[in-house]
């Protein structure tokens, strides 16, 4: 638990950046006069962001979940048969 406790505040400032980001990009695409070159920079830097957060979400969804159970082996009890061809017909 202490583990996403660390990570949540890091995630919660990679989300506010994602949102600013996402805010300038509007503001630069509103402006005729935009640099392209710029425009683009902020978007790349926009799906890092994206990127960081994601990585952090399946972090800590994979420290909270618990983990798997341990599978155990079944042995058969009796004697395996085969049911063989039932229901169909011969072809004579």
């Amino acid at each position: 638990m202490a583990k996403i406790k660390n990570l949540q505040p890091r995630l919660r400032a990679l989300q506010k950046k994602h949102l600013r980001m996402s805010d300038k990009i509007d503001a630069c695409q509103d402006n005729p006069g935009h640099c392209t070159i710029t425009l683009a920079t902020m978007k790349r830097k926009k799906l890092l962001y994206k990127d960081q957060i994601t990585a952090l979400e399946r972090e800590i969804a994979e420290a909270v979940k618990p983990p798997a159970p341990e599978l155990s082996v079944v042995e058969p009890v009796g004697p395996v048969v085969s049911v063989g061809n039932q229901g169909q017909r011969d072809a004579a």
